[in-house]
């Protein structure tokens, strides 16, 4: 399996998040994983298991660290609408 950090673009809608894009960035460069563009999720906690899941899927593995009783993956999460980037943890 590959290191790789993610990317992942998102709009956030009255119904929950809209995933756009999602970026595997590695040692070789990057690769969109496709399966993800255009799902639709009720929170970021749903959405972050199917990039989890999908990273897997695809032969990376994602580095984490445990802080505050989380665990925290290298997942970049940003708004498409506002350009803000941010990290969120899985418990």
């Amino acid at each position: 399996m590959k290191k790789a950090n993610m990317l992942v673009c998102f709009e956030r809608d009255g119904s929950g998040i809209s995933v756009k894009n999602v970026y595997a960035v590695h040692r070789g460069g990057h690769d969109i994983i496709a399966c993800l563009s255009g799902k639709n999720y009720d929170s970021i906690s749903q959405a972050y298991s199917a990039v989890l899941s999908a990273a897997k899927n695809n032969g990376f593995r994602i580095p984490h660290y445990e802080a505050f009783d989380s665990r925290w993956y290298d997942i970049l999460w940003i708004d498409c609408d506002t350009g803000r980037a941010d990290k969120y943890s899985m418990r």
